[in-house]
């Protein structure tokens, strides 16, 4: 590495290091896990993800933003933002996203939409709905004037995204009763099968995307002890992102195995991906500039297939570059290969307790 190069990484070192003093971010009310799973049983700390109808609410914009403040200084400055979901069906629903900005280019080593966007899709093609191991994830335009907001100076350092009035970025479900203790327990492991199952396929998750940033709180598992889910909830530092990453450096990297079993209905659904499956994620969103507007528009075929963020007149297209597919192919064939060796056990459930093969 020449020493321009490493100068240039240097610098983004300090600049990701300076990320990771953040402030506590806002603990506003949200609505309780019984109104927003739709079940009376829940107490106010159970755990509830209804990840597809979030992702609904959240992709057709059936939302006003409430309350915003940034969390953290450095270069991506997300912002907590809390929401009120304004579908007819769900009345007075209310909780908490994430929404970080897009970078000037679209893509950058430590903020990547469409990285983000393709490990939320890829856990699709593996796990159940009641699976998931990251929140629903999706790209929208946030108006800068919000009627809602108690304070629109609240929205003051985002910037319009070209010539719309609105921002874009990532926005992703804020998850509610969780913490960044002990993601990773052995102990725990060894005594309950639910958590081994959920750890399973997180780790089965972060093998496939390659995942490289273990720094901070990017790792959470519910503090339900009835749920115990565990989550990936920063992906933008995978596929390929870490030939540019300084972290590099020192982050000990999910991309390895971190468990040597995996669930069977898990092992079944993976040996089903083929490449048709994952050329899905050669289009991940697909944008079209309006006047001042921007919306989202039915997906085409990818523009060009060995770049990530493509443009074609006043339309954008974010998606997975043809190498990072075969990168996933290949991760998954390593997995897949581990599988068949013996070295990651297949475990199978009879009654409460499962049985390794």
């Amino acid at each position: 590495m020449n020493s321009s190069a490493f100068g240039k990484e240097l610098l983004a070192l300090v600049s990701v290091m300076g990320c990771l003093s953040r402030p506590q971010p806002p603990d506003w009310p949200v609505s309780p896990p019984s109104q927003l799973c739709s079940d009376a049983a829940l107490a106010k700390d159970d755990f509830c993800l209804p990840a597809l109808r979030i992702e609904g609410w959240l992709k057709s914009g059936a939302f006003v933003v409430t309350h915003a403040a940034v969390t953290e200084n450095g270069t991506t400055a997300p912002h907590k933002m809390r929401v009120r979901i304004t579908d007819p069906g769900a009345r007075n629903i209310s909780f908490s996203v994430k929404f970080k900005p897009v970078p000037d280019d679209l893509d950058n080593f430590n903020n990547s939409p469409r990285r983000e966007l393709a490990a939320y899709q890829l856990q699709k093609l593996f796990l159940d709905e009641s699976d998931y191991v990251v929140p629903p994830t999706v790209l929208r335009c946030i108006a800068l004037e919000e009627d809602d907001l108690d304070d629109d100076d609240m929205l003051d350092n985002l910037e319009p995204f070209g010539d719309t009035g609105c921002a874009l970025g990532i926005m992703a479900y804020w998850l509610e009763n969780v913490t960044d203790e002990d993601v990773l327990d052995d102990d725990r492991a060894s005594r309950d099968q639910r958590y081994r199952e959920h750890l399973g396929n997180l780790n089965a998750h972060t093998m496939l995307v390659g995942h490289q940033d273990d720094i901070g709180n990017n790792f959470l598992r519910a503090t339900d002890p009835q749920r115990p889910r565990v989550f990936s909830i920063d992906n933008g530092l995978s596929l390929h992102a870490m030939g540019h990453n300084p972290i590099r450096f020192f982050s000990s990297a999910w991309s390895d195995r971190r468990v040597d079993w995996m669930p069977e209905r898990t092992v079944k659904r993976l040996r089903g991906i083929d490449r048709r499956d994952l050329e899905k994620l050669s289009v991940l969103a697909q944008l079209e500039l309006r006047g001042d507007e921007i919306v989202s528009v039915a997906e085409a075929a990818p523009f060009d297939r060995n770049e990530g963020v493509r443009q074609k007149g006043r339309v954008l297209q974010l998606g997975l570059t043809a190498e990072e597919i075969t990168e996933i192919s290949a991760h998954l064939g390593e997995l897949l290969g581990s599988i068949e060796s013996g070295d990651l056990k297949v475990e199978r459930r009879y009654g409460n307790k499962p049985k390794r093969r």
